[in-house]
């Protein structure tokens, strides 16, 4: 007797399949898998045992065939099925259960009661839609049933009849769609062989009952395959080699591909014509346009050519573009916060740009608005936002400890009081957008960090309100709400700073879908990017640390008893207008408050400039071209590194797709899945992406030919140095 531990024979079975199938992970007592049989980003295919133990029962909810799904499985398996080693498998029945393979058998009476139903208004009615004529159908002896899956479910009945003989009945359901074979049927041989016309020249291959008979209303010489799986003999070859041209007009999809490509390699490469569609099948072709369809048809066919006289598609010396790292930090001027920065960076791996941005945040928030006077935009403010970005153990934290407490490395805790009166919080203490503007009432010039990013990836439906009422101090220094709970609270003079360090992930989880881009939350918003650096022991210089400390603190005290006034160079002035100019150029879902950007950084820089007069400081030239540098920076990293926003996955590809168009030709589908992010978190994937790129097809992007590694290559609709070389589909 076996054990408790020791696998049936179905477990076996079960098991040797899954090891043959992509995108495994269990579900519940079973488990999914991408289909075999369609793309499958998303796994719909179930894979389970019986509740006997002895079966194992496959299904796709997609909708893809049952008998055509059985057939791939069993081919995974090497033909054997879990009933035994004959390699008979076990077919599945209607309800995507297992039953042993019988013989088939439907009776006679049935066939012609389904058949006469067929006059059915239902049935007249999904004739029509599809554009098959009522004599086509007749004439392939098909039916209309009202149950279903053992259900009351409007269905067509189509037999599958071979040398006379019926071999296999298929019924598909009208709504929704869903597919199931006769128990014993078989979807072997091609479809409507018996209908051929022998004295033709042509044969038309379909796949699918509905695109052979659609194919046959408008007086096609047609056949085709059940479905994709559907294997042909030597007498289906040796009929349609009977034939002077063979036109396969498979699905366009990659088992469909597939399908007419084993037929094709049985056939004389000279007699066989490949037509490729705008569309997946000639039923969509249909639904397009239907008074246009024969004319659409036409026009497929004959651009198709035979191989020996088809015209090679352009092919393009271009090797696909390995997706880049992100920019780095520009090198940064003399100016005491660019000194302390290196100063702390001395002997680290501490990034220098999140060194010198949570500077920047930090001594802003020491002074506050309206100590640096800027004549050309009297309200221009310093104080900052900031994320450190970048992967784990990217010294996010650490550089942010650093920046706030201007001391070496090692000490850890940051203190919540300075001498400058900024209170220094987590923002995690605020739970609520209450609870924050109470905070503010009691000390109104705060900088709040976190150093977790995972915690606000996770945070409950309050943080959005918490967020979006610290982004409105960017503009707005008044500061105010009210509950039930904790009553009403207001302050007029909010300085609020922040730093948030998060991973990628973390970033995208917090913001991904929240309308945070189109809010304008993210865009008042600086981020320095990281990459994981190799730890080493640490050297820190704490007597240069200290000397800059000191003069930026001195420098600090001035600003905040005296004042400062900051000019600019005409040379400065002339670089700043050009930037502006360049910004209004650029898209401006990501150029949005850059400006602001470039002034708090030529502010910064001038009033910390070394050796400078106390009450006026100029802008030079240096100061202006690394403002600039700065903010093109930042231009990247928004490209690279923002969320999806709350639009439609769908639309957020279209528009990825065309920007990218729109700066680059000869694009392959790789390049831009890159530049959509198709792989992020939320983006949609591949299937998304399939769908705007149909969406965008001639109106905005065209192909233009194939790479070196035969991949198709796209362009703009607009651009004038390639050309449109018809439509492919990966």
């Amino acid at each position: 007797m076996l054990s408790a531990t020791c696998p049936t024979r179905a477990e076996r079975d079960r098991d040797v399949l899954l090891t043959k199938l992509e995108n495994v992970r269990r579900n519940g007592n079973g488990h999914v898998a991408s289909c075999p049989l369609h793309d499958d980003s998303k796994p719909s295919m179930s894979i389970s045992i019986s509740s006997d133990g002895t079966k194992v029962l496959v299904n796709c909810f997609a909708g893809c065939d049952r008998d055509a799904l059985y057939t791939a499985c069993k081919d995974l398996w090497g033909g054997k099925g879990s009933n035994g080693s004959n390699g008979s498998g076990d077919r599945t029945n209607g309800n995507g259960t297992a039953s042993p393979n019988r013989k088939f058998d439907f009776p006679d009476g049935l066939l012609q009661a389904q058949q006469r139903d067929l006059h059915n208004a239902e049935a007249a009615r999904y004739l029509n839609e599809r554009g098959i004529k009522l004599e086509v159908a007749q004439k392939l002896g098909w039916g209309f049933t009202k149950t279903f899956l053992g259900q009351e479910r409007d269905a067509m009945m189509m037999p599958h009849v071979l040398d006379g003989r019926l071999v296999g009945v298929k019924y598909k359901s009208i709504a929704p769609k869903e597919f199931t074979q006769h128990p014993g049927s078989s979807i072997a041989g091609l479809y409507a062989r018996g209908l051929l016309d022998p004295n033709a020249q042509d044969v038309f291959v379909f796949e699918g009952p509905d695109d052979v008979a659609l194919a046959m209303s408008y007086d096609y010489n047609a056949t085709g395959l059940i479905a994709a799986t559907s294997p042909l003999d030597a007498a289906d070859i040796a009929m349609l080699k009977l034939y002077k041209r063979v036109f396969l007009i498979g699905d366009q999809d990659k088992v469909g591909r597939e399908a007419m490509d084993k037929i094709a390699k049985k056939l004389d490469e000279r007699q066989v014509i490949r037509v490729q569609l705008p569309v997946k099948d000639i039923g969509d072709l249909y639904k397009q346009s239907p008074e246009n369809f024969l004319a659409t048809m036409q026009q497929q066919i004959s651009q198709a050519q035979a191989p020996a006289q088809q015209i090679a598609a352009p092919v393009f010396d271009v090797v696909e573009e390995v997706e880049q790292p992100l920019p780095e930090y520009p090198a940064p001027g003399n100016d005491m916060i660019s000194e302390m920065a290196r100063a702390l960076q001395c002997g680290t791996q501490l990034p220098l740009g999140h060194l010198r941005e949570d500077l920047k945040v930090v001594f802003a928030s020491f002074i506050g608005d309206g100590k640096i006077i800027y004549p050309v935009m009297p309200n221009a403010r310093i104080l900052g936002w900031h994320f450190n970005l970048g992967l784990r153990q990217c010294m996010k934290t650490e550089s942010l400890r650093a920046a706030v407490l201007c001391k070496p490395v090692g000490a850890t805790d940051i203190p919540k009081t300075n001498e400058f009166g900024v209170g220094v919080h987590k923002l995690t203490r605020y739970g609520s957008a209450a609870f924050l503007v109470k905070g503010f009432a009691e000390q109104p010039r705060q900088l709040v960090y976190v150093t977790e990013g995972n915690v606000l990836a996770t945070a409950n439906e309050n943080f959005p309100a918490v967020f979006s009422k610290l982004t409105d101090a960017y503009d707005d220094r008044e500061m105010s709400s009210g509950s039930f709970k904790n009553g009403e609270h207001s302050v007029q003079a909010v300085e609020a700073s922040c730093i948030i360090c998060q991973t990628e992930s973390d970033f995208q989880k917090t913001f991904s879908g929240k309308s945070a881009l189109g809010g304008g939350g993210l865009q008042r918003w600086t981020m320095t990017h990281s990459v994981p650096v190799e730890k080493k022991d640490w050297a820190q210089d704490e007597t240069l640390i200290r000397e800059c400390y000191d003069r930026a603190m001195n420098r600090i005290r001035d600003i905040r008893v005296l004042g400062i006034v900051v000019v600019e160079s005409e040379e400065a002035k002339a670089i700043r207008l050009a930037t502006f100019g360049e910004l209004a150029s650029l898209d401006q879902s990501f150029a949005a408050r850059l400006d602001d950007i470039f002034r708090r950084e030529i502010l910064l820089a001038a009033a910390f400039a070394p050796d400078t007069p106390a009450k006026k400081v100029t802008v030079t030239a240096e100061m202006a071209e690394f403002a600039r540098r700065l903010v093109e920076h930042q231009y990247q990293l928004r490209e690279a590194l923002w969320p999806n926003d709350a639009a439609a996955p769908t639309e957020q590809m279209e528009i990825a797709i065309t920007r990218r168009l729109e700066k680059h030709c000869l694009q392959s589908d790789r390049e831009l899945m890159t530049a959509a992010h198709v792989y992020r978190p939320g983006s949609g994937g591949v299937e998304t992406y399939k769908r705007a790129k149909k969406a965008l097809r001639g109106q905005v992007m065209k192909c233009v030919g194939e790479n070196r590694r035969h991949k198709a290559v796209y362009c703009h609709a607009d651009c004038d140095i390639h050309s449109a070389f018809g439509w492919r589909w990966e």
